[in-house]
């Protein structure tokens, strides 16, 4: 049994969501959206359709690894090997990704002056993008953010 409130970190596993059953140390106090598979829920539905089908995973800005264990996770059981780069990009080095397409990608953007020059970066390197906005679970309600924050995912 594990404890929500505390601030000790305990090992999970994601028990519902695109990264079900992958097993995840969080600090569970701030975590238990991602234990129930319903943080950042609004790209749950775009991870279902494309996780399956990659082999390789970018992900750029790690934090405590929830996104690039998720998908490693979710490839192994669906293709038996996946390779999962995670790294701080630093501005000299955010575009390779995006031209050595045909992969599929999400770009997590942390407030509205960063939305348009990320997109039209997107744009001048080729690729279709889609801008997903947060959406207060039917109920769990809205995730706390300190900043705006919002999705661009390859279409």
């Amino acid at each position: 049994m594990i404890n929500l409130f505390s601030s000790d970190a305990q090992r999970v596993t994601i028990v519902r969501g695109p990264f079900k059953g992958t097993p995840l140390v969080p600090v569970s106090s701030y975590s238990w959206r991602k234990i129930f598979g319903i943080y950042e829920h609004v790209l749950n539905k775009w991870l279902e359709s494309f996780v399956p089908h990659i082999e390789v995973v970018w992900d750029v800005g790690a934090n405590d690894g929830y996104f690039c264990y998720g998908c490693a996770h979710r490839i192994l059981e669906h293709r038996g090997q996946a390779v999962v780069v995670a790294f701080e990009p630093g501005i000299e080095h955010d575009d390779c990704f995006l031209r050595e397409a045909p992969h599929q990608w999400v770009v997590e953007v942390h407030g509205d002056s960063l939305l348009q020059p990320g997109l039209q970066h997107f744009a001048v390197a080729g690729r279709k993008t889609e801008v997903i906005q947060p959406q207060p679970h039917w109920m769990m309600g809205r995730e706390q953010r300190t900043i705006r924050t919002c999705w661009a995912v390859a279409v």
